[in-house]
C-alpha cells in the first residue's frame, strides 16, 4: 500500500535545506563557505570584517537560496542557467553588499560551484525539461 503525502512547495524546499545541512554536519569539518571567504580576502592582501565572518555560513547561504527562489520562483522565461545567476546574483548582492567587483565574482563562482544544483533541479521540478 503506498501513501501520498501532500506537501506545500515552501515545505518541500525546507525538507530540501535540513537534508543538505544534515548531511554536512559532520564533525571537525570547517564550514567551506567561511573556509573560502576567509581565504579570498587573504589572498587578495585584505582581512574579513568580523561582522562578515558571523554572518557568513553554509546554512546563510542555503537559506538564501531558498528565500530568494521562494520569492522569485522559476517560470519558462528563463532557462535553468539563466534562473541559476538570476539567484545567485541577487544572493552575493544581499549578502555582501559592498565588495569589488572581482570579489562578487569570485564569490559568484565559488557559490556556483558548491549550490546551483539545488536551483538547477528546483527549476528542472517546476518548469519541467526544456529542449533548446
Amino acid at each position: 500500500m503506498k501513501k501520498v503525502i501532500k506537501i506545500t512547495e515552501s515545505e518541500l524546499m525546507e525538507l530540501v535545506r535540513k537534508v543538505i545541512l544534515e548531511q554536512d554536519e559532520t564533525e571537525g569539518n570547517p564550514d567551506p563557505v567561511v573556509e573560502f571567504l576567509v581565504n579570498l580576502y587573504r589572498d587578495n592582501g585584505l582581512e574579513m570584517p568580523n561582522e562578515m565572518k558571523r554572518r557568513m555560513s553554509e546554512d546563510a547561504v542555503i537559506n538564501t537560496i531558498i528565500t530568494k527562489m521562494d520569492k522569485f520562483p522559476p517560470t519558462d522565461d528563463y532557462d535553468e542557467f539563466e534562473y541559476a545567476d538570476i539567484i545567485l546574483g541577487g544572493l552575493v548582492s544581499h549578502l555582501f553588499p559592498n565588495v569589488s567587483e572581482d570579489l562578487f565574482y569570485e564569490i559568484k563562482d565559488f557559490i556556483r560551484d558548491e549550490y546551483a544544483s539545488i536551483i538547477l533541479d528546483h527549476h528542472r521540478q517546476i518548469v519541467g525539461p526544456q529542449d533548446y
